[in-house]
């Protein structure tokens, strides 16, 4: 799973034009997130406690359509799901890579080889490896790592 920052097209703030920012950087930006309850902070939460960044957002919500709102008009930034900025291209935001270290997960796959595979399943693995295996915008973004 990726995460990006993302800004308004006119925005201000320091990072808006960058195309990565390190998150040590980010978190002493103005930065408005999810609240604790939902998994991408939990994620946000881990990575910086795990790297020794002290991390306290500038405002909490609770839908990430607030957060795309509030980087709309240049409130401040806002990290949302790398998939969730795929679907909302073209709309007045830009999409900032969050790298050193990178926010992720390890996502797997299991299933018995002793079984058949479906037409289905074979589609979904490959689209999901697809998805998440990719060079953007010249910065390595971390690989899901799939198991078979």
């Amino acid at each position: 799973m990726r995460y990006k920052a993302c800004s308004g097209d006119g925005c201000e703030l320091a990072f808006a034009q960058a195309k990565a920012i390190p998150l040590g950087d980010l978190v002493q930006l103005p930065v408005a997130m999810l609240q604790k309850k939902f998994y991408v902070r939990q994620l946000m939460d881990d990575c910086c406690e795990q790297s020794g960044i002290e991390w306290k957002p500038a405002l909490e919500l609770s839908t990430l359509e607030s957060l795309l709102q509030m980087a709309r008009n240049n409130v401040g930034g806002a990290i949302l799901p790398q998939s969730y900025m795929d679907n909302i291209r073209g709309s007045g935001i830009r999409s900032i890579a969050i790298i050193d270290p990178v926010p992720q997960k390890d996502v797997g796959i299991v299933y018995r080889k002793d079984m058949y595979l479906s037409k289905t399943k074979d589609t979904f693995m490959k689209q999901l490896m697809q998805q998440y295996l990719y060079v953007n915008e010249g910065v390595q973004q971390e690989k899901l790592r799939i198991q078979i």
